[in-house]
């Protein structure tokens, strides 16, 4: 996407760890001197798994803790 064109505007929920890791990292690499906000470094994450090889990617998926969409009932 180049800056001309406009974002796609998507609202979702992350768990409060994965919104804590998304913190860590945005401090990690503000230590490297790349001031990124939250959206940037989803965005970073997906250049990133974007590349990775099938063998990697399917490695990960494993670990990723699945969730049911949606709302918590109240």
């Amino acid at each position: 996407m180049d800056r001309t064109s406009k974002p796609a505007i998507g609202t979702f929920a992350l768990p409060i760890d994965d919104s804590q890791r998304i913190e860590r990292l945005r401090v990690a690499l503000a230590k490297r001197g790349h001031l990124l906000n939250r959206s940037e470094v989803v965005r970073l994450g997906l250049l990133a798994l974007e590349g990775l090889s099938g063998e990697r990617t399917n490695t990960l998926v494993a670990k990723l803790e699945r969730r049911r969409p949606g709302r918590k009932p109240r």
